[in-house]
């Protein structure tokens, strides 16, 4: 086998990753309300019941009135709000 089949996607893979690692270091920061509402998020999912939790991140009603949580939502509520600055290289 050609060791190019194998060389040149590893290469274009690793360009790709350089180059996205560059954008993510220059991403700007989370606004102040993004922070609060991201750390109250936190709290809500570190010391709150199950029932407080998905009040707090299901968004959706069905038809009868009651709330649904989505996939994407559901997530969310098992992700913590974690932002950290772009490290200076």
């Amino acid at each position: 086998m050609n060791y190019l089949h194998f060389l040149l996607p590893s290469l274009a893979l690793t360009s790709y990753l350089f180059v996205k690692k560059q954008e993510l270091a220059h991403a700007a920061a989370p606004s102040r309300s993004d922070n609060d509402r991201g750390n109250k998020e936190n709290k809500i999912r570190f010391f709150g019941t199950p029932k407080q939790i998905y009040r707090q991140f299901a968004t959706k009603e069905d038809e009868n009135g009651f709330l649904a949580m989505s996939y994407a939502e559901f997530f969310q509520a098992l992700c913590p709000y974690n932002y950290q600055k772009p490290k200076n290289n």
